[in-house]
């Protein structure tokens, strides 16, 4: 019986063994096995969690993760045997979707596609729409992309220019060859253009052919057109045109573009650009635009010889006024001289014949007298009046 004892012990001890499996903490049982979840976001499904790959990183494509609109999660795996489970190893991802950080989860990816990025660095697994990877940054496409799409990694754009730009990354004119523009500038334009924007050959060129550097027309001008640049009329004089105006014309013409005959008696054709008169005119005209015809030179000679004559009589009536005029000046100044002559003679004279002054009355003494003179017995005192300067001469 003790025989039958112990073999029946070896065999529920065998039994035992053949059912559990004991597990050493460095075996992981789910590892490869069968699993599910609740539900898949984009491609990180369920088999991620067991796959061996324990990197946190979302990115690197070891992760499970279940749509983030829902709000029931679950995750199972089939271990396909009855196993004795000594521990549970969970490996969680660092950060929630949208956000990472270095000990934290408080910064936000930026410009990543599904705002997935690296839990520490922040460094986009793919960059968002409107945006393409240089190094570890999400820069936005090309300005001149369509819809503002381009290639995540490149940034090609890839639905094409918007109006006015070509190439790659739409940097290029219209009519750039070169698709490339890396400055900005085109380098190499298609045929009719030039310059480092492709700007249109001059419309003078013959064919619409231009040098792709300077647009000087290198197979002529187009008729009516001259210069380098065939943007001159045909008549300009130094075939440069700035502005499209010319700056000086061939001789005979005249006005901005030299497209104005000057007026036919302009002499040697010359006329001034701007208003077209003439410089000078050939003989016989006159004018500003010369168009006036000379008078004969018979009627010129009778005109000039009547306006002399007018002028002679003139001039012979203005010596009579003067001649009468000084003789009449001559008399009258004669005249002033002779009276003040006469009147200093007269002045003079007068007074020379003044007696000197003598008293006032006068005494004739008769004793003086003789018997002769006895008429004058009587005599009275006679008084003399100074003022009629009338007196006698008396003798003693």
């Amino acid at each position: 019986m003790s025989y039958l004892l112990v073999i029946w012990s070896l065999l529920v001890i065998w039994s035992l063994l053949s059912i559990f499996t004991a597990v050493r903490a460095s075996q992981n049982l789910a590892n490869g096995k069968l699993t599910s979840q609740s539900s898949t976001y984009i491609n990180y499904g369920s088999s991620k969690a067991v796959d061996g790959c324990t990197s946190q990183f979302l990115g690197s494509d070891c992760c499970t993760h279940t749509d983030f609109l829902n709000t029931e999660a679950w995750w199972q795996v089939d271990l396909q045997q009855q196993s004795v489970i000594e521990t549970v190893h969970i490996i969680y991802r660092s950060c929630i979707l949208g956000k990472y950080g270095n000990g934290h989860c408080n910064d936000d990816c930026l410009n990543c596609l599904d705002d997935l990025c690296h839990p520490t660095s922040g460094v986009c697994d793919t960059c968002g729409s409107g945006y393409y990877k240089i190094s570890n940054s999400c820069v936005r496409c090309p300005t001149n992309c369509a819809g503002n799409t381009c290639n995540s990694t490149s940034g090609a754009c890839s639905d094409g220019c918007l109006p006015g730009y070509s190439g790659v990354f739409c940097r290029c004119p219209t009519n750039c060859g070169d698709h490339q523009c890396s400055t900005g500038q085109c380098s190499n334009c298609n045929n009719g253009y030039y310059g480092p924007t492709c700007t249109p050959c001059p419309s003078g060129c013959n064919g619409d052919t231009c040098d792709k550097s300077s647009g000087i027309c290198t197979n002529g001008c187009s008729s009516g057109f001259s210069g380098t640049f065939c943007n001159c009329p045909l008549n300009c004089g130094d075939h440069v045109c700035p502005s499209g105006n010319c700056t000086k014309c061939d001789i005979g013409y005249h006005g901005n573009h030299c497209d104005q005959p000057c007026p036919d008696n302009c002499k040697n054709k010359i006329c001034n650009m701007d208003s077209g008169s003439c410089e000078a005119c050939e003989p016989g005209y006159h004018g500003d635009s010369c168009n006036e015809a000379v008078q004969c030179a018979s009627d010129t000679s009778s005109e000039q010889s009547t306006e002399k004559q007018n002028e002679a009589v003139l001039d012979a009536k203005t010596a009579t006024v003067i001649a009468i005029f000084g003789t009449l000046l001559g008399i009258s100044i004669c005249c002033n001289i002779g009276f003040v002559v006469f009147y200093l003679r007269h002045f003079f004279r007068k007074k020379s014949k003044t007696p000197p002054k003598m008293s006032d009355t006068y005494e004739i003494p008769s004793a003086r007298y003789n018997d002769d003179s006895r008429n004058y017995q009587e005599l009275e005192e006679t008084k003399v009046d100074s003022a009629t300067n009338i007196y006698d001469t008396i003798q003693g």
